[in-house]
């Protein structure tokens, strides 16, 4: 027969997968700030790249835009990747034996307590594990270090504004416009031309026609 206190479902158990399941979720949480970090620092280079290509008209506006969405989907997927990557069975339990010194303790008790038929042996097992349950602490455990590559994505993400923010100067050349070859008239003709605009100046006694015909017979003048 079972001792209640040591049943699968029993509260000090369920107290043991509680405590493996968050130390498993801080080593899953661990292994995407690690994986998250290189993958942003590839990230910020290629979007460094893609930056300083299209400031230099070598990469057009639309494939500029697409290589920065690729680049931060990217990171995602890598994130997503490191936490749904398969652990090792009982990771959890394990980090808290070696940190405690619970001398698998823990992963023990989970591993009777998923037995069909148990052993006295594995009763007293579960049941020490569960009085040594209350010390493990997850936090202590499984510490969340700042990966050494956020300093380096830090660096890039600065060389990635300088980038942005640097103008490129295109020097264009100044269009200096033709000169006209001057016309050459003989003084007859002239003559015929003024002849012509005073008789348009008399047929028409708007002001805004003796005005074009005043400028058209200096020009002529």
């Amino acid at each position: 027969t079972e001792l209640p206190e040591t049943r699968s479902g029993s509260p000090g158990m369920q107290k043991i997968r509680r405590l493996a399941a968050q130390a498993e979720r801080r080593i899953r949480l661990g292994r995407v700030l690690r994986v998250g970090a290189k993958a942003l620092c590839a990230a910020l280079v290629v979007a460094i790249v893609d930056v300083a290509l299209r400031k230099v008209g070598l990469l057009g506006e639309r494939p500029a835009r697409v290589v920065l969405g690729l680049a931060g989907a990217g990171v995602a997927v890598a994130a997503v990747v490191a936490w749904s990557w398969r652990l090792t069975d009982r990771a959890g339990a394990r980090a808290l034996d070696r940190f405690h010194g619970l001398h698998d303790r823990l992963a023990s008790a989970l591993a009777f307590g998923a037995a069909k038929e148990r052993t006295p042996f594995m009763e007293a097992a579960i049941e020490d594990a569960v009085q040594a349950a209350p010390q493990a602490k997850p936090r202590a455990a499984v510490r969340l270090p700042v990966p050494r590559s956020l300093g380096a994505a830090a660096v890039l993400a600065g060389l990635l504004t300088g980038v942005m923010l640097f103008e490129v100067r295109h020097h264009i050349p100044l269009a200096h416009a033709t000169t006209l070859d001057p016309m050459e008239m003989a003084p007859d003709d002239l003559e015929d031309v003024k002849d012509f605009l005073q008789q348009l100046k008399q047929k028409d006694q708007s002001d805004d026609m003796k005005a074009a015909i005043d400028e058209i017979n200096k020009l002529v003048d």
